[in-house]
């Protein structure tokens, strides 16, 4: 597990130091925009996929095979890269928006939206790489984006009145985020299990 977790962290800084410096100076110009603020989060989550497509393009998977550790340590190290990368991202991006008084709330909400996009695409790019996973991806993101274009619009035309949510729905929603993380990795796991290496 700490080999492969160091692998991803070369990898990291060999094909996205320029990708870290954007997310950092992003996370700078919140001070200008508060509302920039959302995206290093996502752009970490997006890291880990893109980290997942040049291991499939050096054949990286063939070599996983004669390592000394099973396909559920690979799947695990995948996930526990992905919060390595995530919270501490969300953590200064937190710090940020307590210093501009933008609403933390939000930061920690967008964390959740980016561990379940993670839930969604890292099963299926494992199981069926990168190429093959891009259609869902396609479809997912043009999901999400007319769903809320859908929504804001009703809501525009005073046809939509959203409920009071309650005071713990930020809680709930990280228990849920939580447990679909879980299910997440265990569809992983089963998928990659059965994935020949070829």
């Amino acid at each position: 597990m700490k080999g492969l977790l160091r692998k991803d962290f070369y990898l990291l800084w060999r094909y996205f130091k320029f990708y870290l410096m954007i997310m950092a100076a992003v996370a700078g110009l919140a001070f200008a925009d508060s509302i920039i603020l959302i995206y290093p989060i996502f752009f970490a989550a997006m890291t880990v996929v893109g980290l997942t497509g040049v291991e499939e393009k050096s054949r990286w998977q063939l070599y996983t095979a004669a390592l000394p550790c099973s396909r559920k340590t690979v799947v695990l190290e995948k996930y526990l890269f992905a919060a390595l990368l995530l919270f501490p991202t969300t953590a200064i991006c937190f710090l940020i928006a307590i210093l501009i008084h933008f609403e933390p709330v939000i930061i920690l909400l967008n964390l959740c939206a980016a561990v379940l996009l993670l839930s969604l695409f890292l099963p299926v790019q494992l199981r069926f790489g990168v190429e093959r996973a891009r259609l869902f991806y396609l479809i997912i993101i043009v999901a999400v984006i007319s769903g809320f274009s859908a929504l804001s619009g009703i809501q525009e035309e005073g046809g939509l009145t959203l409920p009071q949510l309650p005071h713990f729905y930020p809680a709930l929603i990280g228990l849920l985020t939580a447990l679909a993380a879980g299910i997440s990795i265990l569809c992983a796991w089963r998928l990659y299990r059965n994935k020949e290496l070829a």
